[in-house]
């Protein structure tokens, strides 16, 4: 069993290690949402919906082949049938009433975030927040002014969260205020939604698998601000896109990057590296080419820049330069 029970406080419910430990807990959770919402307990209703989040994200493990083909055969070795069967069936009985819970913000049908009183942001986030979401990986990206909002999502147990704030004064002030949040270390506050993606990209360690964009409308009606909601969802997918496509990288090559890095250490000490170009162009525009998957896609930019820039390929990168009769400096 995954759930501990201590000192009377709201019981951690860990991490699962297989697909049976997290359908079983999964039907814990479910269950105890349940009997809390039965004597009226919203707070650790709140609190097994939450957890059942969590659980639920560990599915995401098994969305490959290869991991289902060891999902059965693991079944079967271990002869777990009959409790998945039990927890499943668990699930099925409690799972009309926590999704009807989750949702019961747009019953209150409130149209104006003026409108809010304190209680009513646990609510929106329990609307807000998927039924399958891992409040560690996973990320907000927040453009609005009232700050209960960060404050109720740091509460609840979400990490990677992104404000955006184009006003300079508002700006410092917010950062300011993030540092003296509990549980902060992942808040980023940017000026410009263009800075989203390169923000996530480096989030390789448990790389987001989603996100949720909260603007200061609860329900944005205007074109244009439909418009930007969607253009900053679409950056927020490529910078997830790069993280889990980095995190993958690593994970399929990183003995290997670790053996050839300490076969050259001696040389990467001895050579010039980029290090040695400091200085050496400050009359000109230097386009330094690498080879990966970006550059396929942008190596008709680098034609265009032939003759106002100087052009350096490096590695593997000549022969898409070659391809495109592209001669570097």
């Amino acid at each position: 069993m995954n759930i501990h029970v201590s000192n009377n406080k709201p019981p951690k419910v860990a991490k699962p290690n297989s697909f049976v430990e997290a359908t079983v807990s999964l039907a814990d959770c479910y269950q105890n949402a349940l009997a809390e919402g039965a004597k009226g307990n919203d707070d650790l209703t709140r609190f097994w919906v939450d957890s059942s989040r969590s659980v639920k994200a560990f599915y995401k493990r098994y969305q490959e082949e290869d991991h289902k083909n060891h999902l059965l055969s693991g079944l079967q070795k271990n002869d777990s049938k009959e409790i998945l069967i039990e927890a499943v069936k668990n699930i099925r009985q409690a799972e009309p009433f926590v999704m009807a819970w989750a949702t019961k913000f747009r019953a209150l049908q409130i149209r104006d975030f003026e409108d809010f009183h304190e209680f009513h942001w646990d609510i929106f986030v329990d609307e807000v927040v998927p039924l399958t979401w891992d409040w560690e990986s996973d990320l907000f990206v927040i453009q609005h002014k009232r700050l209960a909002i960060l404050e109720t999502l740091l509460k609840r147990g979400q990490q990677r969260i992104i404000l955006i704030e184009p006003d300079k004064r508002r700006y410092k002030k917010l950062c300011k205020h993030v540092e003296t949040l509990k549980n902060s270390d992942n808040v980023a506050v940017v000026k410009s939604k263009d800075e989203i993606k390169k923000i996530i990209s480096v989030w390789i360690d448990h790389p987001p698998f989603f996100s949720r964009v909260i603007s200061d409308s609860v329900m944005p009606t205007a074109e244009e601000k439909k418009k930007e909601l969607e253009e900053i969802q679409d950056l927020a997918r490529e910078g997830m896109i790069n993280a889990i496509t980095f995190d993958n990288t690593i994970k399929s090559h990183g003995s290997t990057w670790v053996e050839n890095g300490l076969n050259n250490f001696e040389n990467l000490l001895n050579h010039p590296n980029m290090a040695c170009l400091k200085e050496k162009f400050n009359q000109a525009s230097l386009i330094v080419v690498s080879p990966g998957p970006s550059l396929e896609k942008n190596v008709h930019l680098i034609e265009k820049a032939k003759g106002k820039a100087i052009i350096m390929a490096v590695s593997h990168s000549l022969e898409y330069l070659r391809a495109r009769n592209i001669v570097p400096d």
